[in-house]
């Protein structure tokens, strides 16, 4: 055998020792400490309380900050979730007694969504502002029922 043909065996075996101890170290072990969700993790659920004036109330709260959420990145979807559970709590009543506004709510609630969607502020204020006319406008006593 020629010197040089040591030399190349040598280095051509060691190099491949170092290819094979490298892909060795690439673990087939797979670590699921990410994967796995904690065991003692807690969801909060809202759930929304109150005669259906606290429930338009508290949604108007919560449209209040939207546009501000909407532009700060933050917690818009938290909000809309919220407005979403306070209108479906409220919608029975106000679709019984004044049925005439239920498309006026339902297009302003969708604006709200259309805000956050599109990250629009302006929506999220013009649908704060169209909900608190309609909430305005809603009388204090029930309708008569039947004369």
């Amino acid at each position: 055998m020629k010197p040089g043909a040591l030399r190349r065996t040598v280095t051509t075996t060691a190099l491949v020792a170092g290819c094979l101890a490298l892909v060795g170290g690439c673990a087939t072990t797979i670590d699921s400490s990410n994967t796995t969700a904690p065991a003692n993790t807690t969801t909060t659920v809202f759930a929304p309380t109150g005669t259906t004036d606290q429930l338009l109330a508290q949604m108007l709260g919560e449209l209040g900050g939207l546009s501000e959420a909407i532009v700060a990145n933050s917690h818009q979807r938290d909000i809309i979730d919220r407005v979403d559970a306070l209108w479906s709590a409220a919608s029975g009543e106000v679709a019984v007694l004044h049925p005439r506004l239920l498309p006026e709510f339902e297009d302003a609630i969708g604006l709200a969504h259309l805000g956050v969607e599109r990250r629009r502020p302006a929506d999220a204020d013009k649908a704060y502002l169209n909900l608190t006319a309609l909430v305005a406008a809603l009388p204090t006593t029930p309708p008569p029922t039947g004369t």
